[in-house]
């Protein structure tokens, strides 16, 4: 049985070195924690440590042996997709993700798989970045924000993202977005201990009912944190298909049948909802995830997918089989 770590994320090594030489064009500063161990500092008030396991490949092997896993999808942390700035400066910053990102694969393709981050405030950079993330650089798909500042993801005008994205086949990490507090969720971390999930479950109730999955059935989307809040209000949802005409607007059928096209992680650090998403959605829509080296992760992936009540064919699945199914499809 493979164990494959879809929501794995880096910070390129290239990336911390520029905020060192230009942190005021980057809007983010460098600093030294209490520890004597670097820190990036976002102008928007969010920091947090890089220890060397974001960028040393070295030292992610060591932590992925400990924690029973085999493979991992690179995916660059969400502090880095830029969606605040510029498009050329978010462009500029993509670049250098998805060029740091592929010679992380180089080193090691056995064991690493990478997604492309794209400019997505300017849809045509974004087109353009994938373009050559993936046929240029060979990355394995997509990580996007869940909620843009300008759209949400069933906005017509992302419609050529998305175009491109079905004629390549490509698997779609949705992650929250952030690099400072969220409003009324400024104490105890509320910003990411809910307001994660939350910007996951207004993201795919988005997809579901504005017509996204409906225009182009074929995405392979993959809402990490296990689809936030979604999998326990789905009846809510077709409740209000069946009854308000604002929920019928751009879809024919209830919700739940878009939100079944998806895919989700197993991040829940509770095993019971773990159990519920695989035995409402299937093991088939079911990957292992992380979250590492972020202090939210997961400290034991793989033993959290193996106290599944499950068998161990659908264990395999969630375990690694189907994210290679999805990966070496595209």
């Amino acid at each position: 049985m493979r164990c494959i770590d879809v929501h794995s994320h880096f910070i390129p090594l290239e990336f911390i070195e520029a905020a060192r030489r230009d942190p005021s064009r980057l809007g983010v500063r460098v600093v030294q924690d209490a520890s004597g161990s670097d820190a990036l500092v976002h102008d928007q008030g969010y920091s947090y440590p890089v220890p060397p396991r974001f960028y040393d490949l070295e030292a992610r092997r060591a932590d992925m042996r400990v924690a029973g896993l085999d493979s991992a999808v690179l995916s660059v942390s969400p502090t880095l997709f830029y969606y605040w700035a510029e498009a050329e400066l978010a462009a500029e910053v993509a670049r250098l993700c998805n060029d740091a990102a592929a010679a992380l694969v180089r080193q090691d393709p056995e064991h690493f798989w990478a997604l492309a981050t794209v400019p997505l405030q300017d849809v045509s950079l974004a087109v353009r970045e994938l373009e050559r993330a993936v046929g240029r650089l060979g990355l394995h798909g997509v990580e996007i924000g869940s909620i843009l500042p300008q759209a949400s993801l069933s906005d017509p005008r992302l419609d050529p993202f998305w175009r491109l994205v079905s004629e390549l086949d490509l698997p779609v990490l949705v992650h929250p977005y952030y690099v400072g507090t969220r409003r009324g969720m400024e104490r105890f971390y509320l910003t990411n201990l809910v307001g994660n999930p939350f910007e996951t479950t207004l993201s795919l109730a988005d997809a579901a009912c504005g017509g996204l999955l409906e225009r182009f059935p074929g995405l392979k989307l993959i809402f990490v944190h296990a689809g936030g809040a979604v999998p326990y209000i789905l009846g809510r949802l077709d409740h209000g298909h069946r009854v308000r005409p604002e929920t019928r607007a751009a879809i024919v059928h209830p919700p739940s049948r878009y939100v079944r096209q998806v895919y989700f992680d197993t991040i829940t650090h509770f095993g019971p909802a773990l159990q519920y998403l695989v035995d409402t959605f299937g093991s088939d829509r079911v990957l292992l995830g992380s979250d590492y080296p972020f202090d939210m992760a997961d400290p034991d992936p793989v033993g959290t997918v193996s106290r599944l009540r499950a068998s161990p064919e659908q264990l395999a699945a969630v375990s690694g089989g189907n994210a290679l199914r999805l990966i070496k499809s595209c």
